[in-house]
């Protein structure tokens, strides 16, 4: 998990421009990781408390992170229907 949350803090804060809106992407982001799009949501919550909230950081990962995952998952279940449909024992 200690590469995954290096991912998060040098690249993703860098490639959003190094600012606060970067660093509650990267704290979504590294929650990704955990499993769903709620608990990224609650951690960029929990993190904004004190500063308050950046409105492109709660744009951004929800909308994205909903495309992304709505993509593959389609994908994978197209695939796993086709393999299982052809396979012969």
């Amino acid at each position: 998990m200690k590469g995954f949350n290096s991912l998060c803090v040098i690249v993703v804060t860098r490639v959003m421009s190094r600012n606060y809106d970067a660093a509650v992407i990267a704290s979504g982001f590294a929650d990704l990781g955990l499993g769903a799009t709620q608990v990224a949501i609650a951690n960029m919550k929990a993190m904004t408390q004190k500063f308050g909230a950046p409105p492109k950081a709660f744009l951004v990962v929800p909308l994205v992170v909903a495309f992304c995952i709505d993509s593959l998952n389609a994908a994978t279940i197209k695939f796993f229907i086709a393999f299982i449909t052809d396979w012969r024992v």
